[in-house]
């Protein structure tokens, strides 16, 4: 039984790996055209991407949406989830309910809403719009982050620091708030990462003078696939996998500290 279980885990690994793994190495040959495997190993691709003025461009506009996304999120992610999980609320579950309707919804009604109202108030062909509603979308990521590092949090903490003569504010800028930190930190860095890479929403709301990557890319597939796009899919691969680290890493520094001291 146990090597039936084994090899059914390693065959689901190979299974969810072999795409990327496919487009990473894709990324790699030194062809013009998208060859796999490749004859040679190369950067080329790579700076090809840089190099088109189209892509460098989506590129960079990425990057800001997703800095976009964690600065809109950041303070109102923080005070929510402090809130509806740490204080009690009225009506907390249909705030809570209200709040998570961006994952509920299917991204192509969404995006189709935020196009309505955006089209109303003349705000199509800037990007702080976009962030606003990929950030409205991915929200409840950030939210259940925080949630969870308030989960952890030991009650005494706080009540031994109010013992002690703290304030409030003071008892939330030295214990409250390292000890979610690990939290926020991995809520940001999703929301970071999901603002990155959206494509449906940024499709739906982009013109052509403000287009990220993803959608560039996918205009770039009407014509001949190219090993630039097979890099574009290697630059979002890459990210994952750093942000898979920190926040593995992130959740070893909220275990130990919330790990109750000894002695």
């Amino acid at each position: 039984m146990g090597r039936v279980v084994r090899g059914f885990a390693i065959g689901s690994l190979v299974y969810l790996c072999l795409p990327t793994s496919i487009v990473l190495i894709s990324s790699l040959g030194g062809k013009g055209t998208l060859d796999f495997p490749p004859d040679t190993i190369s950067l080329s691709a790579y700076g090809d991407l840089l190099g088109n003025s189209d892509m460098r461009s989506g590129l960079f506009r990425s990057v800001l949406l997703g800095l976009m996304c964690v600065a809109f999120a950041a303070i109102p992610g923080v005070l929510a989830a402090l809130a509806l999980f740490r204080h009690r609320v009225r009506f907390q579950p249909l705030l809570s309910g209200i709040l998570t309707l961006g994952l509920a919804t299917p991204l192509v009604v969404s995006g189709m809403a935020f196009l309505l109202v955006y089209t109303r108030l003349g705000a199509i062909g800037e990007l702080w719009p976009i962030a606003i509603a990929i950030t409205a979308v991915n929200f409840p990521i950030l939210l259940y982050a925080v949630a969870s590092s308030i989960s952890n949090l030991n009650p005494e903490l706080e009540d031994a620091a109010a013992t002690l003569g703290a304030e409030e504010v003071q008892r939330f800028l030295f214990v409250t708030f390292p000890a979610i930190l690990p939290g926020i930190l991995t809520g940001l860095i999703m929301m970071f990462v999901f603002g990155m890479g959206e494509f449906l929403i940024t499709m739906i709301l982009s013109t052509v003078d403000n287009q990220t990557l993803p959608v560039v890319m996918f205009g770039s597939l009407r014509g001949a696939v190219s090993g630039t796009l097979a890099a574009g899919g290697g630059i979002y691969i890459v990210i994952s996998l750093v942000v898979i680290f920190l926040v593995s890493r992130l959740r070893s520094i909220e275990e130990i500290l919330s790990r109750p001291e000894q002695g």
